[in-house]
């Protein structure tokens, strides 16, 4: 199961409501089940590749968990980061038993 944890720093001051998303895990290993997979690499990928552009490091990768921050994304463009938490969410819906959500 891949989770998606929002995160609020109490120290940190964001007009958002959280300030870091952590992203880890796996679907199942169903070849049937590689899309929620694919859809969240893919839109990790290609929004911190899009930020990277821009000299923004917003994205840390551990190997295990990948953390975001929302803050960076948010100064550098507030409608990247709605589209950016709606689409986890939207795969998150479509994809129920593959991707939790935790706020």
């Amino acid at each position: 199961m891949i989770k998606v944890i929002f995160i609020k720093k109490e120290k940190c001051k964001s007009t958002y409501a959280y300030n870091f998303i952590e992203i880890s895990g796996h679907a199942s290993h169903n070849s049937n089940i590689s899309l929620p997979c694919a859809a969240v690499s893919f839109l990790i990928q290609s929004v911190s590749g899009f930020l990277q552009l821009h000299n923004i490091e917003a994205c840390q990768d551990d190997g295990d968990t990948c953390s975001f921050n929302l803050d960076k994304l948010k100064q550098f463009d507030p409608d990247l980061l709605d589209y950016f938490v709606f689409s986890l969410k939207l795969i998150a819906r479509d994809f129920p038993d593959d991707i939790n959500i935790i706020c």
